[in-house]
């Protein structure tokens, strides 16, 4: 019998969000596979929060804090790695060490969010963040990613050659086992404060809609991670007068969002920039109809299986998108045609696909 391949599973920069909802996922996929010996890497803060399956073996990374962690991550591990015996290096992130014995990207984030930040830091990170992931892509033997969209987004010519090394391993949903009656007139929003979540259009879509349907509400369910972001949220519910109807829920357990989202009428997202989005394909598997923007990325993750306003074609996008949710709202044969094509097109999205192709590129 041959010996297993000695993987090292790198989540140093995982910490929360889609990327700790993946690692979580491909955890158990990974270890049951009998040609791998996984060894994960990760800080005590994220090996807390998982179930490790059995044979998984832990490594816990240094907390030094974001660049000290990059510099060690790139000048120390490949090396201590390579001590280790480790035959390649799996990376739950866009950074691979470049220096690593068959350093392996997963690609979870895209680079077009810098079209929302401001700052001299900011623009200094995402110029860093493109530069390492284009580095780790030309340096990987294999590239995944959640979408085909990040891939050509790091291989711009002359580097499109790179494409063909890649794998599009997209996140999974959990099956829909939840039975329950929607709620009229709720709909649910899902993403932490980031300023590319765009929550201040949806709260005027939102203002709008409510002047036509006042038993709409609303809730976001998220964390406020930017609170600049928060305060222009809060400003503009004071200034809508939306306080009864819009709820800030803060963050939420899984399993109770997935029974929220089962709930709500209608699943609704003004995001302008996403690496996948899992929450929208969560919505369509529970049967909960989607309104969005018309970003890059939903016609990559979701296609015609939900109602997209067009995010770059200029006019009034608040009441474009106020429009789309009363049309949904209002109309039965619509909305039941949006979670028809929602169910059959999230059934594409499972984790033992991800699982398998993660194993056998």
């Amino acid at each position: 019998m041959n010996k297993p391949t000695s993987i090292l599973l790198n989540a140093t920069h995982t910490h929360t969000g889609g990327g700790l909802t993946y690692l979580r996922h491909i955890l158990p996929l990974l270890a049951a596979e009998e040609r791998l010996a996984l060894t994960l890497l990760a800080p005590a803060s994220t090996l807390a929060k998982l179930t490790l399956p059995a044979g998984v073996a832990t490594w816990q990374a240094p907390h030094a804090g974001f660049l000290k962690t990059h510099l060690w991550e790139q000048l120390v591990l490949p090396f201590q790695s390579r001590a280790r015996g480790f035959q390649a290096m799996l990376c739950n992130a866009n950074f691979v060490p470049l220096l690593a014995k068959n350093p392996i990207p997963i690609l979870h984030t895209t680079a077009t969010a810098q079209q929302v930040t401001r700052g001299q830091v900011s623009a200094m990170y995402w110029w860093l963040l493109r530069l390492l992931t284009t580095l780790g892509i030309l340096r990987a033997p294999v590239v995944f990613s959640l979408t085909q969209l990040m891939v050509n987004e790091f291989t711009p010519w002359p580097f499109s050659y790179a494409r063909r090394k890649a794998v599009v391993v997209p996140p999974g949903v959990p099956p829909a086992n939840l039975k329950t009656k929607p709620r009229k007139g709720l709909l649910l929003a899902v993403g932490d404060f980031y300023a590319q979540k765009n929550y201040p259009t949806l709260l005027k879509a939102f203002a709008l809609l409510h002047s036509q349907r006042p038993n709409a509400r609303l809730e976001i369910v998220g964390k406020p991670v930017f609170p600049e972001v928060a305060a222009e949220m809060e400003r503009l519910i004071a200034h809508h007068h939306l306080a009864e109807v819009v709820t800030l829920t803060g963050d939420m357990p899984h399993a109770r969002l997935m029974e929220r989202m089962a709930q709500a009428e209608l699943f609704v997202s003004a995001s302008v920039v996403e690496s996948f989005n899992i929450p929208l394909v969560e919505a369509m598997s529970m049967g909960t109809p989607v309104v969005c923007l018309g970003a890059p990325y939903v016609a990559d993750v979701a296609g015609d299986a939900v109602l997209s306003v067009g995010a770059h074609q200029g006019g009034d996008i608040p009441a474009a998108l106020a429009v789309a949710m009363f049309g949904l709202l209002e109309s039965k044969p619509l909305r039941e045609m949006f979670i028809r094509r929602g169910q059959q097109h999230a059934v594409r999205y499972r984790w033992d696909t991800t699982g398998a192709l993660l194993v056998n590129a």
